[in-house]
């Protein structure tokens, strides 16, 4: 199946430079996963709640972990090659994602953090973009919604509803005959039977001796 690599990856990489409001400045949720990594994701408690009531600088700590769990899942998914695995972890990826993106700006009509998850959101609409297409494209592609001009991709010629309707839809010998009367070409002239008019070349008109002139 197609993995979709490409979109895959700008999946990951939009929603790796989402920017967040971080002291005096700006910087992308990355380096806040970056960080963690080295700092095993101890954070201060003052940057760390589960809490959907938090503030915004508290959920930086949680939103880092979900990001970092999701992006782990739908680069995992290019290295699978079952058809359910990469579905599956590919979803699962996604779910982390949205999740942590739902944390990171759950203050939006909160004027409490001076805008910045607003900030969040809008530099986060473009990998919502990308991962609202991804899992389209995943979906369609795995047979979930199955294209309408395409059937025999995905029912076996030998399947009892094709037998069914291949039975149903079967000339009977009387209109086999008609239509090859109808496909027959015209033959016009003195000698329809010849060759310069449609006929078989092996045809030949038979002339009796006895009445030529």
């Amino acid at each position: 199946m197609k993995k979709f690599r490409s979109l895959t990856i700008w999946t990951v990489v939009l929603n790796f430079f989402i920017l967040i409001g971080a002291g005096h400045g700006l910087a992308s949720i990355g380096l806040i996963e970056v960080w963690g990594i080295f700092n095993k994701f101890q954070f201060n408690a003052e940057y760390f709640s589960f809490s959907l009531t938090a503030s915004y600088g508290d959920s930086f700590g949680p939103v880092a972990i979900l990001f970092l769990a999701g992006q782990i899942f739908i680069l995992l998914s290019l290295l699978l090659k079952k058809n359910n695995a990469i579905i599956w972890t590919r979803i699962v990826g996604l779910g982390f994602l949205w999740i942590g993106f739902y944390y990171l700006t759950h203050n939006f009509f909160n004027s409490a953090d001076g805008g910045l998850s607003q900030l969040s959101f809008y530099t986060g609409i473009p990998f919502l973009i990308a991962s609202f297409r991804l899992v389209y494209k995943t979906l369609r592609r795995d047979r979930v919604i199955i294209p309408e001009d395409l059937p025999h991709r995905f029912i076996s010629v030998d399947a009892p509803c094709i037998r069914a309707h291949a039975r149903k839809h079967q000339a009977s010998p009387g209109e086999v005959k008609d239509r090859k009367f109808q496909n027959r070409p015209k033959r016009t002239g003195l000698f329809p039977n010849s060759s310069d008019n449609g006929g078989d070349k092996e045809t030949k008109t038979n002339k009796n001796p006895n009445n030529s002139s």
